[in-house]
């Protein structure tokens, strides 16, 4: 409260360019903390996942000769915003990537899924006061194991969502997602999904830019890795 105080009556007195030179350590930022919830598993389908079925699905008998289990692919999104100018973006929910066999239109073509699980993910940055001025969470939501006809350990619904945003005046956070082409962990024979999330955001004040990227991944068989 006494910098937001300081800042407020910066700015009246001395206008926005001198404010910047005078009280520069409120707009000086670093990061202060970093913290990793490791597992959290979703005994039931969680309503903060949007499991909407499909608009087309494949039938079993119809996959027999079109469906490669060693090529995976991803049916959904590469890159999206989850956050915007210090919002959680509201379409986050129905962003969701996939790593799943090349001819399957749909997740729900593959049985034996695990239920959801999850990662947080916490970053906290101080000004030079040693007042937090950023703190904000995201999740890594994602479901694994899925199968073809007891073949493969595949992905479905990776997301990022955001849990927890808060930032201070004069602060700028965005968040975004980019996700790379899956991998094929396993063998020819018994596929293992991957997928790489590379999460980036940005922090801006009016005398400085900051920006990260933390890669992030996670397989079929619900392993994790930051890298």
């Amino acid at each position: 409260m006494k910098a937001l105080a300081l800042v407020l009556v910066s700015v009246s007195l001395f206008g926005t360019q001198s404010f910047a030179k005078e009280i520069n350590p409120y707009f000086d930022f670093h990061l202060d903390s970093v913290e990793i919830v490791k597992s959290q598993e979703f005994t039931t389908y969680s309503t903060e996942v949007d499991f909407n079925p499909c608009q087309e699905v494949v039938s079993m008998s119809m996959l027999t000769d079109t469906v490669s289990l060693n090529k995976i692919i991803n049916l959904g999104v590469k890159v999206y915003k989850f956050i915007e100018k210090n919002k959680p973006v509201v379409t986050t929910q129905s962003a969701y990537s996939t790593a799943t066999p090349q001819g399957i239109r749909c997740w729900e073509t593959l049985e034996s899924w695990s239920a959801p699980e999850s990662r947080t993910y916490r970053y906290s940055y101080k000004n030079g006061f040693g007042v937090t001025v950023v703190d904000f969470e995201f999740k890594l939501v994602f479901t694994y194991g899925g199968q073809l006809d007891g073949y493969g350990n595949y992905l479905t619904h990776v997301q990022m969502m955001p849990t927890k945003v808060d930032v201070a005046w004069g602060y700028t956070l965005d968040a975004s997602a980019k996700i790379l082409d899956p991998v094929n962990l396993g063998t020819v024979e018994d596929p293992i999904g991957g997928l790489e999330a590379q999460i980036t955001w940005t922090i801006d004040t009016i005398v400085k830019h900051g920006e990260k990227t933390v890669p992030i991944f996670v397989d079929g068989l619900g392993r994790v890795k930051q890298l």
